[in-house]
């Protein structure tokens, strides 16, 4: 009986430390694939970090920063509509991240929901006092836009003219124009 009661310790002790090693391979190669996601991240290499911060994303899906950055990734890959989710999550989950609401009013901004862009432009703006993604002007375009949706002009043709195509100039010489100025 003591003699099977040793085997299952030791049994027990090995598969311990086979989890052992196996974890600190585990948080190893999260730390290396981090380390490239960010690096590609700084340097614009957004095709090349949306992969890693997939992955990055996928086993802490309520992680603000992984969904931040996965969510830029989408942003600039010309895949707006996929990002939407996660900027909203990078915004609300824990302490939030403030630069995600700059991107959420971008969005809305682009589908001419420009109530709810106004709302993620004042957000940003409330938390980052540098403004340095330039929200005002962003704010700016979406109350004038508000404005012409509120009050559209009618525009009236005055004139039609058919011009031939070969009528267009297919190139400006600035050095006879500049001399007509002289």
């Amino acid at each position: 009986m003591r003699r099977t009661f040793y085997r299952a310790m030791k049994y027990l002790l090995f598969s311990w430390i086979v989890l052992i090693l196996a974890f600190k391979g585990y948080n190893k190669s999260i730390i290396e694939i981090e380390k490239r996601a960010n690096q590609a991240l700084d340097e614009g290499q957004y095709k090349l970090a949306k992969p890693d911060f997939q992955t990055l994303f996928s086993r802490a899906p309520k992680s603000p920063t992984y969904n931040y950055k996965y969510g830029i990734c989408l942003y600039y890959t010309n895949e707006k509509d996929a990002a939407l989710k996660h900027f909203e999550l990078a915004a609300t989950l824990g302490g939030g991240i403030c630069e995600a609401n700059f991107y959420l009013g971008r969005l809305h901004h682009l589908k001419y929901d420009f109530n709810r862009a106004i709302n993620a432009y004042n957000a940003y703006k409330k938390c980052n006092a540098g403004d340095a993604l330039d929200a005002a002007r962003q704010l700016d375009y979406c109350k004038n836009a508000l404005s012409l949706f509120r009050n559209p002009c009618a525009l009236e043709v005055q004139s039609q003219v058919m011009l031939p195509f070969n009528g267009f100039l297919s190139r400006i010489e600035f050095d006879d124009l500049y001399r007509d100025w002289e």
